[in-house]
């Protein structure tokens, strides 16, 4: 009996822990996409070098792998075991005199184990992590201050200038335009060729150009134009040749004057920053996420009250979730020996009910520690005690179940004519579109919830944070469902033609002449109208709400201080530069060229930004400039109103996720600059792909779903999941290798679809029909 026990014990743990694995990696990688794009820029940019972008990304691996291994368990235990209850080996374990307790030990045990494990990586891991990211974004920095600017883009990294160049020849600088201002005053300089000289180099030296009143005066000299203090360590120096420097007064004053310059050389001292972040990188630590559990508890016996309050949620919250491995595998198995249903359906349902009940109330509990009405130590208990308040409901009802079944409103008619083909179309529809809606709601709604944990310690201190948070939440739902669908649909195939395999439906179906092809044709019916459904969400939804929510991100991450995070809007369009607050429209600037030089500016209060025209309102003046002169009037009625304009509103929101297929287009032909071109023509694909990325899927599935029986179906299942994971790997990496020129856009996008589209009709072909 005793080597029977032990057999029990490792056929339990053989039978949960494919399903915990294979969850645990399918959640990590949805919450990772979701945390990597926070950190676009250094993931997508060409700039950066490349072991810096793979630091980053095993960098957000451990606080994403804490938050996805107690979801993990909870799957696993729950799905391994409805395997064992519908397969009645359960029953059959307890006729052999097998005790419940010796089927909770193996399912204790994978608690245990994946608990220690959690507490070492909150312990440890998510603190070491946090300052790797936060050095790997410092490094980054760096980085960019080597290489500010890209040809057809405005740069603002470096402070208080905004720098525009037509090209860049041997790091030489060509048709350049800078842009200072120091209070009221704006300088713009224009030059042929320009270049970026660190301290390690040299380079002529000047005098320094003040704020002048003369209208006009010319110099043939070397002048430096010092726009930041003096500091060896961050000072760096933009070397301009034949250059136009006018200085002008933004005070809006008809008696206010123009300084007018050409010099040969322009040296223009710049202040790169670079002090602050060396500074910031010998730093132990620069938030409380860096710190581990000794030093949490220790703020939170010594720090100022809010500082303290703050490290004693955290620490309460990491001690938690390294619990909850063992929490949910206790629940789980609880739950699952007492389940009386006959599908796994209603045991994902539990699941999805014990994982949303947790993380949420979590979220209260925290909430509620924060405000000062409980204790953390009590927020932190308010969780486990919902928990087991809706196990303990979820027990009774299980109890109830067989009474209300037996009831004849619950009975179905007997001996229903049905013909066979429309029998098999309905039950493979419903039931794929049953797990698909099910798994979608879950994994929705694991990715709201990692987004408001990592947002809450922001909204949570606004007086409208919770609103601005909701309503970002529900923004962000079309984006979330945009990213998750294709593997959504993937699970909901897999669940539903497996247990139609297990139950010898499949068998069934086929000895009555039917085949595999015929079988499947309401995946691929659903997979194909996903595809549109999904475009169509793409092309009408998603652009509206992925504005909103970046709106209001940067406005619950800022604490509503500012609501896109950039100082001013730069537009090149032919020979204008358009500028304006990105908020209010207001301080808006026309700037015409010609020939390299400034013709004409236009300066006013304030604009109405529509698409077809622009409206200057309060206060605004027109500079002239003719012959080394220049002359300034106030704009009349008629020249208030400008028709001949870029659409500016679609400028202003030029990131892909805001545009849609015809607008990135446009934005391609557009982009001057070849990295700009790199990510729309990207962006431009991956839109189109997205018509047939459900049916990639749902290819992949299927010939996974028709494994044989017993260990083996289960072993397939994890190979499908590991196929469609390495799918989206190999699309991310061949994506990135496009945005670096390595790769053409369509070759980077398209490769990955159709090598694995026609590993999956191979894997299709040679299943039994």
């Amino acid at each position: 009996m005793r080597d029977f026990g032990k057999k029990i014990f490792f056929y339990v743990t053989r039978t949960v822990l494919p399903y915990f694995f294979s969850a645990w990696a399918f959640l990590t990688v949805v919450l990772f996409v979701q945390q990597a794009s926070r950190y676009s820029e250094i993931f997508f940019s060409p700039n950066i070098p490349s072991f810096l972008v793979w630091q980053m990304a095993f960098a957000l691996l451990p606080s994403v792998i804490a938050f996805t291994c107690p979801m993990a368990v909870l799957i696993g235990v729950i799905t391994g075991l409805a395997k064992m209850r519908i397969d009645e080996e359960l029953t059959a374990v307890r006729s052999a005199g097998i005790s419940n307790f010796q089927i909770f030990l193996p399912i204790v045990f994978i608690g245990l184990v994946f608990s220690i494990f959690a507490f070492l990586v909150n312990w440890k891991g998510v603190p070491f992590t946090a300052r790797v990211v936060r050095q790997i974004a410092l490094q980054t920095a760096l980085e960019k201050i080597k290489s500010p600017v890209e040809p057809g883009v405005f740069s603002t990294e470096v402070p208080s200038i905004t720098i525009y160049v037509g090209s860049i020849n041997n790091d030489t600088w060509e048709n350049v335009v800078i842009f200072t201002r120091n209070g009221d005053i704006l300088r713009l300089i224009t030059s042929k060729k320009g270049k970026l000289i660190f301290p390690n180099t040299t380079s002529p030296k000047g005098t320094t150009i003040e704020n002048r009143n003369t209208e006009d005066s010319e110099s043939n000299e070397s002048k430096t134009i010092d726009n930041s203090p003096r500091d060896n360590m961050d000072e760096a120096e933009i070397t301009l040749t034949n250059s136009n420097v006018i200085t002008i007064p933004l005070s809006l004053d008809p008696s206010s004057k123009i300084a007018m310059e050409k010099i040969n050389e322009v040296n223009l001292k710049v202040k790169t920053k670079k002090q602050e972040i060396l500074e910031r990188l010998k730093k132990d630590y620069e938030s409380l996420e860096e710190l581990g559990l000794e030093e949490l508890k220790e703020i939170s016996q010594k720090a100022d009250p809010k500082q303290s309050k703050e490290a004693e949620i955290l620490l309460k919250r990491r001690l938690l979730l390294s619990i909850s491995p063992l929490l949910f595998a206790i629940i789980g198995g609880v739950l699952e020996t007492r389940n009386k249903s006959k599908g796994k359906g209603t045991s994902l349902m539990i699941a999805f009910l014990m994982l949303t009940t947790f993380y949420l109330t979590g979220l209260l509990g925290e909430q509620l520690s924060r405000t000062g009405q409980i204790k953390p130590v009590m927020g932190t208990f308010l969780p486990i005690v919902s928990l087991l308040m809706l196990t303990l409901a979820v027990a009774t009802w299980n109890s109830l179940l067989p009474f209300f079944t037996s009831l004849p409103i619950f009975k179905g008619s007997k001996n229903t004519p049905k013909l066979l083909i429309n029998t098999i179309n309905k039950d493979i529809a419903i039931s794929c579109l049953k797990f698909f809606l099910l798994t979608t709601t879950f994994l929705v709604t694991i990715y709201l919830t990692f987004t408001a944990f990592e947002l809450w310690k922001f909204a949570g201190t606004m007086d409208d944070g919770p609103k601005l948070l909701i309503e970002y939440l529900v923004n962000l739902i079309p984006l979330a469902y945009l990213q998750i669908a294709p593997s959504c649909l993937m699970i909901a195939i897999l669940i539903t033609l497996t247990l139609k395999s297990r139950q010898n439906e499949i068998i069934a179906w086929m000895n009555a002449g039917q085949s595999i092809y015929r079988i499947t044709a309401p995946c691929f019916l659903i997979a194909i109208t996903m595809g549109l459904a999904n475009l169509a969400i793409q092309e009408t939804i998603a652009p509206e709400t992925n504005k909103k929510q970046d709106i209001l991100r940067s406005k619950i991450r800022s604490k509503n201080a500012f609501a896109i995070g950039k100082e001013r809007i730069w537009i090149a369009d032919k020979n204008k530069i358009y500028s304006f607050s990105p908020i209010k429209q207001d301080n808006f600037y026309i700037f015409e060229l010609e020939n390299q030089a400034l013709k004409s500016a236009v300066i006013a209060e304030n604009a109405f930004l529509s698409e077809k025209k622009i409206i200057l309102e309060g206060k605004a003046k027109k500079i002239l400039i003719e012959d080394s002169s220049a002359q300034a009037r106030e704009l009349t009625d008629n020249e208030r109103m400008i028709t001949e304009t870029p659409d500016i509103l679609e400028e202003t929101y030029s990131k892909p996720t805001h545009l849609n297929i015809r607008e990135v287009r446009d934005k391609i032909n557009q982009s001057k600059s070849q990295t700009e071109q790199n990510l729309y023509k990207i962006a431009f694909e991956k839109k189109i792909a997205t018509i047939v990325i459900p049916l990639v899927a749902c290819i992949l599935s299927i010939p996974f779903a028709f494994s044989p029986k017993g260990k083996r179906k289960t072993i397939h299942v994890g190979y499908a999941i590991t196929i469609w994971l390495l799918f989206l790997w190999l699309s991310n990496v061949l994506e990135q290798m496009g945005l670096n020129s390595q790769l053409s856009p369509k070759m980077a996008v398209w490769s990955p679809i159709v090598i694995f589209t026609a590993l999956g009709i191979a894997l299709f072909s040679k299943t039994r029909t």
